[in-house]
């Protein structure tokens, strides 16, 4: 798998997480999600709540394409997106992404997927500010299931996560709040 596309990959996880978890959830693939709400001059929030624009978000008008969308029946959870391979780069504008999807979704999970890789490089870890998880998926025939089963605990995580959020803004008080970070090792680099 590591020599085909992103819309390639982007198949297999879709066909493999709809598997799991619909008809509970619905996951989609190259799915809008509105980035910017804001007061026109008359005091009003464009786009309007009733509109198209907001109700069915497309590319280009607030809204950026996610890869996979995770959702409720009304409402976005977990959002994956899916490379082959990252750079600095991708690491930078996934997690500004991640920061404006949230500035409207405030419970909403946002992720990165590598694919063709067993393990994220530091750059991750060094250029992430917004993005809650991710997972190398090294796509290996032998080992896909394994790395299926450890993509749908993190998914299923990150589900409960945004539904626990989610109750968070519908009763509005807690008595603590805790973020945890799991990392979970990979091969370590031959040091030849």
């Amino acid at each position: 798998m590591a020599k085909n596309s992103e819309q390639q990959f982007s198949a297999l996880l879709g066909k493999a997480l709809k598997a799991k978890f619909e008809p509970s959830y619905a996951i989609s693939e190259k799915k809008a999600l509105l980035y910017k709400l804001h007061l026109d001059p008359n005091l009003h929030i464009q786009p309007s709540p009733t509109s198209e624009a907001t109700i069915e978000p497309k590319r280009g008008v607030y809204a950026f394409e996610t890869d996979l969308l995770i959702e409720d029946s009304h409402r976005p959870l977990v959002v994956c997106e899916l490379k082959l391979g990252i750079t600095s780069h991708d690491v930078i504008t996934y997690s500004a992404k991640a920061a404006k999807h949230k500035e409207i979704y405030p419970f909403l999970r946002y992720g990165l997927l590598i694919g063709g890789q067993s393990t994220v490089d530091a750059r991750f870890f060094t250029h992430n500010s917004d993005l809650d998880f991710v997972l190398a998926l090294s796509l290996d025939q032998p080992a896909l299931g394994q790395q299926f089963t450890v993509l749908y605990d993190l998914v299923e995580n990150q589900i409960k996560s945004a539904e626990r959020l989610v109750r968070v803004f519908q009763r509005s008080r807690v008595s603590r709040y805790e973020s945890r970070i799991e990392i979970e090792a990979g091969e370590e680099p031959s040091r030849t």
